[in-house]
C-alpha cells in the first residue's frame, strides 16, 4: 500500500514556472527534460512551500524569484499544494482539539509585497465548499500542519561528504537505545575482546565496543549492498572517534579494501559517497517511519539529479532502492514521497509517475500531464547514458520496425513463456526520429551504419531482427553478412550465429488467409480474429482468389488512411484482450520458431 502526502501541485509566477497548470503527483515522480527547462524550480518551489527557503540558506525574493514575464500584474508567487488527509496517522496535540479536513484540500502560500515589504500569506481551500477556518485562524493551523511533514531538499551541487555527516548525527540518535543498554549488560563481553580485566576496562572503551558491536548489527543491510555494488569494498563499518572529545564529529564510515586497506568515506570516490548517502538516507528512514519520525507524520524527497557521479549500474540499484522505500509501507508506517529530477533512464522508469519538461516557445516550463512517456524518441541529451540500444542488458533485444509491430509482439511475449529475456524497440526509438512511411529503408541503412554497436549489443545479451515482407532474403543475406564481419573483426567471444538472429517476415510463415494488404506483423493473426473485429467495427473485409486460394483482404492501397485505421483497430483490440489464447498466437508462434529453426546464416 502506497499513499501520498501530496496528490497535485500548482505553481504561478515563480521563476520559469509562469502558470504551468495543476500537475497531478503520485508516491514517487521523477521530472525528465533538457537542462534549464525547470525542473528543479518545481522542488525549489516545494523547499519554499516546507521550510521557507528557496535554496540552502536563501530565502525566496521577488526582485530575483519572479517570473521575468514583463506583462503587468500583481508582483506575488504563489504555490498551491493539495494534500491528502489519510496520509497522517495520528495528529499532534496542537492539532487534536482543531477541526481536521476529512477529504483532499489545499493550502496556497503567497508571497508579495505589503508597504513596500515581503510577506507570507497562507489560504485555504476545501473543494467546492467555504474555508471552515477563520480568518485569524488559518495561519496558525496551517503552520502547525506543515510541520507535520518534513521535506529534505537535496540539491545537485551537493557535498556527499557533509550530507553524511549530517546524516550520521541522525543516526547516532538510533544508535542510542542499543548503545545504552549493551553499555548496561555487556561489560564481561568488553572485557573478553578488549583482554584487559573488567576492573581495568576504561568507560570510553566500553563504549567503543559496545557502539560497533551496535553499528554492526544496524549497518548490516548497508555493508551488503556497499560489498555488492563497490567492487573494491569488501567490508563496510562505523567509524569510532578515538576520545571523549572527538565523539560527535568524528562518528563516521570506514571502508575495509579487498586488499586490506581502510579509508574513511572522505577519500572514497565521489560516486560510492553518493551511494553511501542515498543507502544512509533510506536506512534511516526505514528505522524510523513506523514511529512516525518522532512528532512528524511522513517525508518529503526532493532530490536534483541522484544519479549524479554514478556509473550506469550503480544509478540502477540506486534508482530501485528509492523505489522500494516509497512503496514499502506497512498499514501505519509514515509516507515517504519522492519528488526526483534526471537525466538517467533507470530513475525514470523506477519511479511510478514519469512527468516530461518542456519550454514552450515563449520560454516558460511546460509539465505534461501524460502518465505514460514513451521513452524512446526523446532528445538524446535528456537521456546521456540511455540509448535503448543498450537498455535492458542481459536479453536478447528485438528490433522491429513500427508502433503496431511493437504492441502485438510485447503483449505476444506477455503471454509467452520466456517473456522475460526480450526487450523488443522500434527503429525509430535507435535513432531518435519519427516513424516515417519508409521504416524499412531506415531499418537496413541504420543496421548498415551501426554494424559495431550493434555487434557489442549482441554479446551483451543477443539480439533478434525482424525485416518486413518489403525486403526480400538477398538483403536480408547482405544485413547478416555485415553484422557476422563486424562480430569477427570485434574478435567477440561467443556463437554469432546465435547472438544475431535476422528474420524475414513472409508469407510461408504468415496467415495464409490473409493477403498482402496485410503487410506487417498484423498478418499473423488468425483469420477468426481479424473478421470478429472487423464485423464489430464496420471495416470492410472483402474476399479475392489469389493463385487459386481464397483470401481476406483490406480495402484498396488507394484508401491508405483507411487501410491504416483498420490495422491499428484490429491491433489495439488484440492487444486490450486480457489473454490470447494458443489459436490466437499460433502464427506469431511461426516467428520465434523461425529464429529458432530457419533464421538466415
Amino acid at each position: 500500500m502506497t499513499r501520498k502526502i501530496i496528490t497535485a501541485v500548482e505553481i504561478e509566477n515563480f521563476r520559469s514556472l509562469k502558470n504551468p497548470g495543476p500537475l497531478e503527483m503520485e508516491s514517487s515522480n521523477a521530472l525528465f527534460g533538457l537542462n534549464s527547462s525547470g525542473k528543479s524550480n518545481l522542488l525549489r518551489a516545494l523547499n519554499w512551500f516546507f521550510n521557507d527557503l528557496v535554496e540552502d540558506g536563501q530565502p525566496i525574493s521577488l526582485a530575483s524569484d519572479i517570473n521575468y514575464s514583463k506583462q503587468k500584474k500583481k508582483k506575488e508567487i504563489s504555490i498551491k499544494v493539495t494534500f491528502d488527509p489519510s496520509a497522517v496517522n495520528s495528529l499532534p496535540e496542537s492539532l487534536k482539539n482543531r477541526w481536521y479536513p476529512k477529504k483532499i484540500f489545499s493550502i496556497v502560500k503567497t508571497v508579495r509585497y505589503k508597504n513596500n515589504l515581503q510577506e507570507n500569506v497562507f489560504s485555504f481551500e476545501y473543494g467546492e465548499n467555504p474555508s471552515p477556518l477563520g480568518n485569524f485562524e488559518i495561519n496558525p493551523w496551517v503552520t502547525s500542519f506543515i510541520s507535520l511533514f518534513r521535506f529534505r531538499y537535496i540539491p545537485a551541487y551537493r557535498n556527499p561528504t557533509n550530507l553524511i555527516k549530517d546524516l550520521m548525527s541522525e543516526a547516532q540518535r538510533y544508535l542510542e537505545p542499543s548503545i545504552k543498554q549493551r553499555l548496561t549488560f555487556s561489560k564481561n563481553r568488553a572485557t573478553n575482546a578488549i583482554g584487559q580485566s573488567a576492573k581495568n576496562i576504561n568507560l570510553f572503551e566500553q563504549m567503543q565496543y559496545s557502539v560497533q558491536q551496535a553499528a554492526i548489527k544496524i549497518f548490516e543491510e548497508l555493508e551488503s549492498r556497499v560489498k555488492k555494488n563497490l567492487s573494491n569494498v569488501s567490508k563496510l563499518q562505523a567509524g569510532l572517534p578515538e576520545n571523549w572529545l572527538t565523539w560527535v564529529k568524528d562518528l563516521g564510515f570506514r571502508f575495509t579494501t579487498h586488499a586490506g586497506g581502510i579509508v574513511d568515506e572522505q577519500a572514497q570516490g565521489a560516486g560510492a559517497q553518493s551511494y553511501l548517502f542515498l543507502l544512509l538516507l533510506c536506512f534511516i528512514a526505514k528505522r524510523t517511519r513506523s514511529y512516525g519520525f518522532g512528532w512528524r507524520q511522513g517525508e518529503i524527497w526532493g532530490i536534483e539529479e541522484p544519479e549524479i557521479y554514478m556509473h550506469y549500474s550503480l544509478a540502477e540499484q540506486c534508482a530501485r532502492l528509492l523505489r522500494e522505500v516509497s512503496d514499502s509501507q506497512a498499514k501505519n508506517d509514515a509516507p515517504i514521497q519522492l519528488f526526483i529530477t534526471t537525466h538517467s533512464y533507470p530513475f525514470i522508469a523506477a519511479m511510478k509517475k514519469k512527468i516530461p519538461v518542456e519550454i514552450s516557445s515563449g520560454g516558460y516550463t511546460v509539465f505534461s500531464s501524460e502518465q505514460k512517456v514513451d521513452i524512446g524518441p526523446v532528445i538524446a541529451g535528456v537521456l546521456p547514458y540511455t540509448h535503448p540500444l543498450f537498455s535492458d542488458v542481459g536479453k536478447r533485444l528485438l528490433i522491429i520496425e513500427g508502433t503496431q509491430d511493437r504492441d502485438i509482439l510485447e503483449k505476444y511475449l506477455q503471454c509467452s513463456p520466456g517473456a522475460s529475456n526480450y526487450k523488443v524497440v522500434r527503429i525509430s526509438d535507435l535513432i531518435h526520429a519519427s516513424q516515417g512511411d519508409n521504416s524499412d529503408k531506415q531499418m537496413v541503412d541504420y543496421i548498415k551504419k551501426n554494424c559495431g554497436p550493434l555487434v557489442i549489443r549482441a554479446a551483451l545479451g543477443g539480439i533478434m531482427i525482424l525485416l518486413d515482407s518489403t525486403i526480400n532474403e538477398s538483403q536480408a543475406r547482405s544485413i547478416i553478412k555485415s553484422l557476422h564481419n563486424s562480430f569477427d573483426s570485434f574478435k567477440i567471444q561467443g556463437d554469432k550465429k546465435n547472438l544475431i538472429k535476422v528474420i524475414c517476415l513472409n508469407k510461408c510463415t504468415a496467415n495464409p488467409e490473409l493477403d498482402e494488404t496485410f503487410t506487417g506483423i498484423e498478418r499473423f493473426l488468425p483469420t477468426n480474429f481479424v473478421k470478429e473485429v472487423c464485423s464489430q467495427n464496420n471495416i470492410e473485409l472483402a474476399q479475392s482468389k489469389i493463385n487459386g486460394d481464397l483470401m481476406y483482404t483490406l480495402p484498396p492501397r488507394h484508401k491508405a488512411a483507411f487501410n491504416r485505421q483498420a490495422k491499428r483497430i484490429i491491433i489495439d483490440k488484440f492487444c486490450t484482450k486480457k489473454a490470447p489464447t494458443e489459436k490466437d498466437m499460433q502464427f506469431l508462434n511461426n516467428i520465434f520458431v523461425q529464429s529458432q529453426e530457419k533464421k538466415i546464416d
